[in-house]
């Protein structure tokens, strides 16, 4: 048994010695951080940060390493004890906010988050939680709204790929949208909060291509078109709430060029001509571009003038 003793109290001093327990304070004297450096002045076991006003801004333990580093998942402000530049954060690690309420948790493995990441509002209502593995969110990640209610939420399908839907505070979905390595790439698919669709556009690396669908929330149709990475291919069209035709582009490709159609509320014909092809879904592109002659006519079909233009430049107009 003496030995025994003697033993646990040989190891428990070689340990302090190891081990320099050190604190570190505020100019008013206020405990500032508290913890172990190694005998190589690395950082150490468990470690505690203090915020000017006494509250407790952070605990967690370090490696010991003396190469290593640590990669931050929860914002700190400019004034934080926290240093930990050149340590690894190893374990648990919780955060709080200057008012005591807990801020977030999140473990380590030398340095790296490797699981749930759970964040709070200042409030105490959960803000956030989010799944990582080696440094990266790899998992699904849900957000709520201060209020309580799940605003966002991003579903991980696996191989660069995820759906991040966003609702309502009412439950109905606002949107869906899916990524690839970080870039939009699929359907995207947007609602009102009543449930009407909204809009449905097929996405390739941020840009829209293939068809692109958008529908007043009285369900009537707003605007329809097809691109090809993010320029203009066939047809385009705008339709007004009541559900009558204001905008119409024609591919004319034939002549490389495009056929610009504007129509009175009554379903006249307001202004027609034509543009060279478009390099971009921009609407300002189009009206840059006019070639040859374009006409318009009054709301009961009177014609109003004809401009002449050559590589978007106005060359002339023709009054009737």
């Amino acid at each position: 048994m003496k030995l025994f003793t003697t033993l646990f109290c040989s190891l428990f001093f070689f340990q302090l010695v190891a081990q320099n327990v050190k604190k570190e304070f505020y100019e008013d004297g206020k405990i500032k951080a508290e913890g172990a450096y190694t005998s190589a002045k690395t950082k150490t076991g468990l470690w505690k940060y203090y915020y000017s006003n006494g509250y407790l801004e952070a605990e967690g333990s370090y490696n010991g390493k003396k190469i290593g580093r640590t990669i931050d998942v929860i914002r700190k402000r400019r004034s934080s004890a926290i240093d930990d530049k050149a340590s690894a954060r190893n374990g648990k690690w919780t955060f709080y906010y200057t008012n005591g309420k807990k801020k977030g948790t999140v473990s380590y493995e030398s340095g790296c988050p490797s699981s749930l990441l759970i964040k709070w509002y200042k409030t105490g209502e959960k803000m956030e939680e989010a799944a990582f593995v080696d440094c990266k969110p790899m998992g699904n990640k849900r957000t709520w709204a201060k209020e309580g209610w799940l605003k966002y939420e991003t579903i991980n399908e696996g191989n660069g790929r995820s759906m991040e839907v966003e609702m309502y505070a009412s439950g109905e979905k606002k949107s869906a949208i899916p990524y690839k390595n970080g870039q939009q790439y699929g359907r995207v698919k947007r609602w009102y909060e009543s449930g009407q669709k909204e809009e449905d556009v097929m996405m390739k690396n941020t840009r829209v291509h293939g068809s692109y669908r958008s529908w007043y929330s009285n369900g009537n149709k707003q605007r329809e078109f097809f691109s090809i990475n993010n320029v203009m291919s066939g047809e385009y069209r705008e339709w007004d709430k009541d559900g009558k035709l204001l905008f119409e582009i024609v591919e004319l490709t034939g002549e490389s060029k495009i056929l610009v159609k504007k129509y009175w509320s009554n379903g006249q014909l307001k202004m027609q001509g034509k543009s060279t092809m478009p390099t971009s879904l921009s609407i300002h592109e189009w009206s840059q571009t006019r070639q040859g002659y374009w006409s318009y006519w009054q709301q009961d079909g009177t014609e109003i003038k004809i401009e002449k233009y050559s590589k978007g430049q106005l060359l002339t107009v023709e009054m009737p």
